[in-house]
């Protein structure tokens, strides 16, 4: 639960500020597609997109060629007979088609962005062949930036959801008041709001607590460990549990040690600054003695 509210937050807040860049690119897409769906059509109206191939004749019937006199021919002509009807529906009918519901699955793109004028068509395709197409080819360019925020926030949003799922059979309300009862009534009967994570004392045993809210929000985090620190010190108490009381310090070390100057590094490539540092030479003058000659260091 709590890398679920981790991963939650992380997306939470990665949707939030003043970054509205999935918003403008959905814009520019919806207004591509309504400008091309509009000129789809006057294409269409206009003759410039061809047509479909006419469907090629059909044979004559073995009836039509028969001699009328014969006996196996069919009468091809029957004043009282019943017209012919395909899957119990009169030929004449509309196509079934034309009559079914369209669903958001029978459009060509996501309906949100399929423009008015072609939304609640009761016909299938309720898009025409040539403006269909037209509008799937539609694209609309994206930066880098765009493609990484919406690579973090899909990963956070699996991880959380994952992470959730897996908690969520382990730790419920109901599991919390059976084996750890001192907990459930700090969070069951607090006081508190989902706002207020930091008035609990974090090393408290008697305070108020609250059961962690909806980690879509982004918060939450910090009751959750709250909760969590709550459920440690109560079953570890039958094991001798001190929490911070029962750290082993590390021992002293010796006195004298500690004034020591540390070793010099284990290098054999390892040389004092002055054994490397060159030789300076200056001329000193030295007092005077009947000569002027001046000595180098």
């Amino acid at each position: 639960m709590i890398e679920a509210f981790i991963r939650a937050r992380k997306m939470a807040y990665a949707g939030k500020g003043s970054d509205h860049s999935a918003i403008e690119v959905y814009n520019t897409m919806k207004t591509k597609i309504i400008s091309t769906a509009s000129k789809a059509e006057e294409d269409s109206a206009a003759g410039n997109i061809p047509s479909k191939q006419q469907t090629p004749p059909m044979l004559p019937s073995p009836a039509s060629i028969a001699p009328a006199n014969s006996a196996n021919s069919t009468p091809t002509n029957r004043e009282d007979a019943t017209p012919s009807t395909v899957g119990g529906r009169s030929a004449s009918a509309a196509p079934a088609g034309a009559r079914k519901q369209v669903k958001p699955s029978d459009y060509p793109i996501p309906l949100s962005l399929v423009p008015d004028r072609y939304k609640g068509v009761s016909t299938i395709p309720p898009i025409p062949k040539p403006v269909s197409d037209a509008i799937v080819a539609v694209t609309v360019p994206i930066g880098p930036a765009f493609v990484n925020k919406h690579k973090e926030v899909i990963v956070e949003l699996n991880a959380a959801s994952y992470c959730m799922m897996q908690s969520q059979t382990t730790l419920t309300l109901s599991i919390i008041a059976r084996h750890f009862p001192n907990t459930f009534a700090r969070m069951i009967y607090t006081t508190l709001l989902p706002s207020e994570e930091h008035e609990p004392d974090f090393e408290d045993e008697e305070g108020e607590l609250f059961w962690p809210g909806q980690c879509v929000t982004g918060e939450g985090l910090g009751w959750v460990c709250l909760m969590g620190k709550a459920m440690i010190k109560e079953i570890g108490k039958a094991y001798g549990y001190r929490g911070l009381d029962g750290v082993v310090h590390k021992p002293e070390q010796n006195s004298d040690r500690n004034h020591r100057p540390p070793p010099p590094p284990q290098n054999s490539n390892h040389y004092h600054r002055a054994e490397l540092a060159p030789h300076h030479y200056t001329k000193t003058a030295m007092p005077y003695n009947g000569s002027s000659t001046s000595v180098q260091r």
